[in-house]
C-alpha cells in the first residue's frame, strides 16, 4: 500500500510539473531548492542562492488560449484536474515532511543518501597543502567554515550581508545581494528557526596554479520558512528538518596561514586593522581588496547534497 501511494503521488507530481504549476520553494541562504551563486558559477545555493523569486502564470488554464474555438474562460474539466493535481502535491509534501520528521513514529524512514567522502584523497590534499603552508591548522579551518555558515545565515535572515562581507567572494556576495534586494522588494524575510550544525567534515581538497580549494560537508538542522513584514508566515514549514550542504572556500595558492588565526574574522587579513569593508570588499584602512582570496579563505560556492556526486 505504501509503495502504491508513493507511485500515485509521484504521478501526480509529474503531472503538476508538466502542467507548469509553480510551487514556492524554501529559501535559506544557499539552501532550500535554490542555490548560492559563486564567482565561478555554481547550491543550492547557483541561481537563487538564498531565497527565490516566485512567478505566476496567467491565463494558461482560464482563457486566452491559442486553440481553435476558444474565446474566454477555460475548460471546467481542466480546472478541476488542476485542482486535483495541486491537492495531490500538497498531500505529498505533507507526507514527505512526516517521513523526514524524527517524531513521525515511522520505523522505516531513511534520509536522503549522502555521497561518500574519499578520505584518502582528502588526506593527500591536506598533506600537500600542509607542506606548502606549515601553519595551516585543520581544526581552525573547520571552525572558520562553521563560523562562515552561521554568520552568513544570520546575515541572510536579517537581509543585511554587511556582517558577512569579509567571509564572501565577490561573485557570491553580488548574487546574494541581488536576491536580498528582491526579498526586501517582495516584503519577505527568511527565518531559520532552531538552526544548529550537527557536523562539519572536509570533503574535498583540490588546487590549481592560482587557488587552493577546500570543500566541507555541513550537516545542519533548522525549521525553514518565510514571513512577511508583519511577521506572518507565507511559506515553508515551522517543523525543523535536517539538511546537508557542501560549502567551498578558496584561497590564493600564494597565501599562508597566520599563527594565532581564529575562526572569526575581526581584523583585515592584509593590514590587521579592525574589519571595515565596503561592498566591493575594500578595506577602509589599507585600501586592499580582501575578498578575492588573496589574503585568506573566502566562501565561493555552495552545493546541495543531491548535486554533490555530479559536482564532485
Amino acid at each position: 500500500m505504501r509503495n502504491r501511494t508513493r507511485l500515485l503521488l509521484a504521478v501526480a507530481v509529474t503531472a503538476a510539473v508538466n502542467l507548469t504549476i509553480q510551487v514556492t520553494a524554501l529559501a535559506r541562504a544557499g539552501g532550500g531548492h535554490s542555490s548560492g551563486g559563486s564567482s565561478g558559477g555554481s547550491h543550492r545555493s547557483g541561481g537563487y542562492s538564498s531565497g527565490g523569486s516566485h512567478s505566476g502564470g496567467g491565463g494558461y488554464f482560464f482563457g486566452g488560449g491559442s486553440g481553435s474555438g476558444s474565446s474566454s474562460g477555460g475548460s471546467p474539466v481542466i480546472f478541476f484536474l488542476v485542482l486535483g493535481v495541486v491537492a495531490a502535491f500538497l498531500i505529498y509534501r505533507w507526507w514527505a515532511s512526516r517521513q523526514s520528521s524524527p517524531n513521525s513514529g515511522s520505523s522505516d524512514v531513511t534520509s536522503a543518501p549522502v555521497a561518500e567522502i574519499d578520505a584518502a584523497a582528502v588526506q593527500n590534499g591536506l598533506s600537500a597543502l600542509q607542506t606548502r603552508d606549515p601553519n595551516f591548522n585543520q581544526q581552525v579551518f573547520l571552525d572558520r567554515a562553521q563560523t562562515t555558515f552561521l554568520v552568513l545565515q544570520n546575515a541572510w535572515m536579517a537581509r543585511n550581508l554587511e556582517p558577512a562581507r569579509v567571509y564572501l567572494s565577490d561573485g557570491i556576495y553580488n548574487r546574494w545581494k541581488l536576491q536580498i534586494d528582491q526579498m526586501v522588494a517582495m516584503h519577505k524575510r527568511n527565518v531559520l528557526e532552531d538552526l544548529a550544525i550537527n557536523g562539519c567534515t572536509i570533503a574535498r581538497v583540490v588546487g590549481d596554479p592560482n587557488f587552493d580549494s577546500i570543500t566541507v560537508r555541513i550537516d545542519a538542522w533548522a525549521a525553514d520558512y518565510e514571513v512577511d513584514d508583519q511577521n506572518k508566515m507565507v511559506s515553508g514549514d515551522r517543523k525543523a528538518a535536517p539538511f546537508t550542504e557542501y560549502w567551498t572556500l578558496i584561497r590564493s595558492r600564494a597565501a599562508r596561514s597566520r599563527v594565532g588565526e581564529t575562526a572569526q574574522i575581526t581584523q583585515c587579513p592584509n593590514c590587521g586593522a579592525p574589519v571595515s569593508l565596503n561592498e566591493s570588499g575594500i578595506c577602509a584602512y589599507c585600501k586592499a581588496t580582501v575578498t578575492t582570496g588573496q589574503f585568506g579563505w573566502v566562501l565561493d560556492n555552495i552545493t546541495q547534497a543531491d548535486q554533490w556526486s555530479v559536482a564532485a
